[in-house]
């Protein structure tokens, strides 16, 4: 325990920097893209980061779960799926591109820059994911995070360029500048992950068992993802793109302002999946320890969003002031959203990706009927509404299904 509150500290003053990077990043975005395109812009990259989860074939999970049967195979794992995570980018990028086709995007967002978007975070964004989940697995846990943090830094030093560009010519130049800005940080995380670990690169076919293994927990990942991001992709189909943007906006704050208690579920990732191959006393302590300060830290920034509401509107273009209201009306989504970010977690660790999935999918599919019929008649908050009680119902049966397993003393299969 006192191993997993050290490194968590770590972890979460890492994070910390993060949410203040996110939090900066956010800000000054709102300079950047009008209040009509920026609902636009954020559909498509959540497009992107979805089918982007799906490239790296869940090698961090498998990475973690050999790791905890103290099987020291992870450069195996590295060096099988890192020619897959290429390849099979590739081909999700090909998918990208034809399903954006199909989404309602803003007018004012161009083919080329759909294109950009794609490369940055389906080609190069996954590949410096992998390079994290090496070191996070051969336990550089600070390492670990700091690596998929480089491409935040990468996106605020875009920003920060483009504001002081002075022939900026809108988001065309921005993901101009993002593509370049990110690649660069791809080859520092490569460095970091070879002065780190010692390692000659082979290729060898995963085998049958390994790979139906990863395709699990890669769909686990980009479910739990898409089930954070599938609103603001829906969302610019049920109101104005004015009101989209708000919502989207909104919407990141309320993500970045629970990231800190990720610190707490990454740091512990290593000893959830241990303790579920080995059910012990000190794994429903830390189960107890995780759920409680989770549930506090929802609370918590729930109630600081409800009342800086204001402050932070100040802090955003003039085209977003209207966000305060909107703010402290969807400030209780904090609370489920870090209940289903521990519920979900955990049900990894007890090597259930099956179930995460189900539940995830019947989770995008519930709020999808109800957020549609009820944005109709109460708008925005017809969604935020259907958002908290769908995200609410699937916390209450995903911690149904781990009280069960915890006492019957699951063991991964």
């Amino acid at each position: 325990m006192k191993s997993i509150i050290s490194n968590s500290f770590g972890v979460t003053g890492l994070l910390v920097i993060r949410i203040l990077t996110q939090a900066l990043f956010l800000v000054l975005l709102t300079y950047i893209l009008s209040i009509n395109i920026y609902s636009g812009f954020i559909a498509i990259t959540s497009l992107a980061l979805i089918l982007g989860s799906l490239s790296t074939m869940g090698a961090g999970y498998l990475m973690l779960n050999l790791r905890s049967k103290n099987k020291s195979n992870t450069i195996e794992v590295f060096c099988q799926f890192l020619p897959i995570t290429i390849l099979l980018g590739f081909a999700i990028f090909f998918v990208f591109m034809i399903s954006s086709q199909y989404f309602t995007f803003s007018e004012n967002i161009s083919l080329k820059v759909i294109i950009l978007i794609g490369i940055c975070e389906i080609l190069i964004i996954p590949l410096i994911s992998l390079f994290g989940s090496v070191l996070y697995a051969k336990e550089y846990i600070l390492m670990g995070q700091f690596i998929p943090y480089l491409p935040l830094v990468a996106k605020l030093l875009t920003v920060v360029l483009c504001l002081n560009i002075n022939d900026f010519k809108g988001v065309d130049s921005f993901v101009e500048l993002q593509v370049i800005v990110v690649f660069l940080s791809a080859f520092v995380a490569y460095f970091i992950l070879k002065k780190k670990i010692n390692f000659k690169f082979y290729w060898r076919i995963p085998a049958k068992t390994r790979l139906f293994n990863g395709a699990e927990y890669s769909l686990m990942h980009s479910t739990t993802l898409a089930s954070s991001e599938v609103d603001k992709m829906l969302i610019i189909n049920w109101l104005p793109s004015g009101e989209a943007s708000l919502y989207s906006l909104a919407n990141r704050i309320i993500l970045a302002s629970v990231m800190p208690i990720m610190g707490l579920l990454i740091s512990a990732m290593p000893k959830l999946f241990f303790f579920a191959n080995n059910p012990s006393r000190d794994w429903h302590k830390l189960l107890i320890y995780i759920f409680s300060i989770a549930i506090l830290w929802g609370f918590g920034c729930a109630f600081l969003i409800y009342l800086f509401a204001d402050l932070l509107t100040s802090l955003f273009n003039s085209d977003y002031q209207d966000i305060d209201k909107l703010l402290t009306f969807m400030a209780p989504l904090c609370f489920t959203v870090v209940l289903k970010g521990v519920v979900t977690a955990i049900l990894a660790s007890l090597g259930k990706p099956k179930v995460r999935f189900v539940l995830e999918v019947v989770g995008m599919i519930a709020f999808a009927i109800s957020a549609s019929f009820f944005s109709s008649i109460y708008q925005v908050k017809g969604i935020v509404v259907s958002m908290f009680v769908v995200d609410l119902f699937v916390c209450l049966i995903g911690l149904s299904y781990i009280i069960k397993n915890v006492k019957t003393g699951v063991v991964i299969t």
